[in-house]
């Protein structure tokens, strides 16, 4: 089995607001873990090679390697549950998804790039 996951790990890249390359605001994901985001501003202030440093200095591969290991052993967790069905899947997706209008990048058009999300069909399709 090959899981592939495109994000932000340790940086939010700009996103313009106008133009063909306009989209959301980006964000990354140790803005949302406290104990990563902690690391990482603990870093930041900290001279290396400190021997009274009570945390480890983390590097940007040390983070990646350790959401890589997390997110592992969350799948593996979830696997060995088996108690998720498609149905329980898209309800959870549906409880959980952005109802708000949407911008489409790809079409330039003001008067035809955005789109309303109403539902999650039992397909997984995104009716909108």
């Amino acid at each position: 089995m090959l899981i592939g996951i495109g994000c932000n790990v340790m940086t939010a890249p700009e996103v313009a607001s106008l133009g063909a390359e306009a989209g959301r605001t980006s964000t990354a994901l140790y803005l949302h873990n406290s104990e990563m985001e902690a690391k990482r501003s603990h870093n930041d202030s900290q001279t290396r090679d400190n021997p009274l440093d009570p945390l480890p200095r983390l590097n940007d591969s040390d983070y990646h390697e350790l959401l890589a290991i997390r997110i592992v052993q969350s799948f593996h967790h979830w696997l060995e549950q088996k108690n998720d069905d498609a149905q329980s899947v898209i309800t959870e997706f549906a409880e959980l998804m952005d109802i708000s209008e949407q911008q489409l990048r790809d079409i330039q058009d003001p008067l035809k790039n955005k789109v309303q999300p109403i539902r999650l069909n039992q397909d997984g399709t995104l009716q909108v």
